[in-house]
């Protein structure tokens, strides 16, 4: 929004005449006065950034064909969606029986009114209100928010599309912040919940069919874990909360450091039973951590820390192995690992406002 000043008469600074701009027209001419923004807004075609009232087909959008515009999804049925580019915020309004995928969204992604569908998203921010029985595969880098929903299962997002790596940094997502379990429910049931985590046997594959139009097909996507994007968490739970055996990995800010936490993934997907619970990528102020962390003094003001917790049988040997071959920009918790995680994912839980 902002202030529309008009100015009635003006002069032009090389002939000296006077310009009528009140009304957009030269008073020396009867050509009426252009605008850039007039200009870009003929330019766009208003039916890219929009998909209506589709039933039983295919729609999609290929990256480009967006670009950080906003986007609108609304009225279909039976349909499969693919918007394989980044945008600044959508809407999905009335949709029933469909299958969505959405790319990068830098700011929020509204649901609304949806029924018996699948939904895969990346996003800043997520919002449901009054959708019912849909399976979700999200990556959120804030606390999602649903109201007056019912039968909603939430999982952790595995994709990956050509142009997605390139597409998540002109949204400003983070592949290591991702609070997909952390729900808030404004409108809870009396007894128990209007959602739940999505059991780790279904997978993205099962849910989201690949595109069959010719124009969609061309583009290399997979929903495989080994090719995601984003690191597969469980969220945290009773069970690897009080875990005797979990471990937090904290890698200090270099030009190798996403490498680094690849690759201690890697490590860690070479023994059965442990798993990422959950990542963070936050910059931590030297008085927390004097407080929190004394050893980390020297190393929080070069850059952000990327954190790593383990659960499960073995993660304290994962970890051990890990930081041992990258002792220079490595650290992991020894004395009390639970301790050392409630208090940084405490940090990371303030730095997002929870």
């Amino acid at each position: 929004m902002g202030c529309n000043i008009s100015y009635l008469f003006s002069r032009d600074d090389c002939t000296g005449k006077d310009l009528t701009i009140g009304n957009g027209i030269n008073s020396g001419s009867s050509k009426p006065q252009g605008y850039s923004w007039d200009q870009k807004r003929s330019e766009q075609d208003v039916s890219m950034f929009t998909i209506d009232g589709l039933e039983n087909g295919e729609e999609g959008r290929l990256p480009g064909t967006v670009n950080g515009q906003q986007f609108q999804i609304k009225n279909c049925k039976n349909s499969s969606i693919y918007i394989f580019d980044w945008s600044n915020t959508i809407t999905i309004d009335d949709c029933t029986n469909c299958k969505i995928f959405i790319g990068p969204v830098k700011g929020a992604l509204f649901v609304r009114d949806c029924a018996d569908s699948t939904l895969v998203s990346l996003c800043g921010q997520f919002r449901t209100r009054d959708c019912k029985n849909m399976d979700i595969f999200l990556h959120v880098n804030t606390q999602p928010i649903i109201e007056s929903s019912s039968k909603l299962r939430i999982g952790c997002l595995q994709f990956c599309y050509d142009s997605l790596p390139e597409h998540m940094k002109l949204a400003a997502l983070s592949p290591w912040q991702n609070v997909w379990w952390k729900v808030h429910d404004f409108t809870p049931p009396d007894e128990g919940k209007n959602w739940s985590k999505l059991s780790s046997i279904f997978k993205v594959k099962d849910c989201l069919p690949k595109p069959q139009l010719d124009r969609l097909k061309v583009l290399h996507t997979s929903s495989e874990q080994v090719d995601s994007v984003i690191p597969l968490t469980t969220g945290p739970s009773k069970s690897n909360d009080n875990s005797s055996e979990a471990s937090l990995v904290a890698i200090f800010y270099n030009e190798k450091q996403s490498e680094l936490g690849r690759e201690c993934m890697k490590k860690m997907e070479t023994v059965p039973g442990v798993n990422l619970v959950r990542t963070a990528l936050l910059k931590v102020r030297k008085a927390d951590s004097e407080r929190h962390f004394p050893d980390w003094k020297d190393k929080v003001e070069t850059g952000a820390v990327l954190c790593l917790q383990l659960g499960g049988i073995g993660a304290q040997t994962v970890a051990s192995e890990f930081a041992t071959a990258e002792r220079n920009y490595v650290w992991i918790s020894k004395n009390d690992p639970n301790k050392d995680i409630q208090a940084l994912f405490g940090l990371a839980e303030m730095a997002l406002g929870f």
